[in-house]
Formats: structure tokens, sequence, C-alpha cells
């Protein structure tokens, strides 16, 4: 299970990643242009999904998944301190809480 974490000043993120049952150490938190994301559910979609992200988050661009056993998800911190959450689109969600967890299990 991935669990990550936004108080309004620091973006926490457990390390693990679990492939067909085997565990392994992976950064779940990256810098982007807009701000720093974190990321969970399957790993090869979050790392299109991070390279959209880079690239300048064109909305043509967005890599969408091809089930949704296959979504990266990710909640986005932007420079103003706004979290948006990512799923499947690629128009983020606004938390317009002050405290935000998300978590799936895998």
């Amino acid at each position: 299970m991935t669990v990550i974490a936004w108080d309004g000043v620091t973006l926490a993120a457990d390390k693990q990643n679990t492939i067909v049952g085997y565990a392994h150490v992976a950064t779940k938190i990256h810098r982007v242009p807009s701000g720093i994301v974190g990321f969970m559910g399957n790993g090869a979609h979050a790392v299109q999904v991070l390279a959209w992200m880079k690239a300048g988050m064109t909305v043509a661009d967005f890599p969408r998944a091809d089930s949704e056993d296959s979504i990266g998800q990710a909640i986005l911190i932007t420079k103003m301190a706004k979290a948006f959450g990512y799923n499947n689109s690629p128009h983020g969600l606004e938390y317009e809480d002050k405290f935000s967890c998300v978590w799936r299990r895998s």
C-alpha cells in the first residue's frame, strides 16, 4: 500500500514498490517545473505521467492508462502550495483541504 501525505508544507511518501510480490525501494516524489509531485499506483503509467509533467503538461499529450488496473495516480503540489490530484485525466482536481492523505492498496 502506498501512502502520500501533504500537510500544507511537506509532501511525504513511503518508498516501497511491489512488483509481482517482490518489494523494492523506489522514489515516489519528484520535482517538476510546476512544483513537486508524488505518485502511487501503476509504476509504468506513473513514469509516463512524470515525463508529461516535466514536458509542460500539454493536455493533448497526456498519457492515458489502458485500463483501471494500469493507472498511475499523482498529487501535484504547485509552487503556490496548491494541491491537485491526477488520475487518468490531464485535468487535476484541486484539493482545498489544508491536509491531504491519499493511499492506494496494492
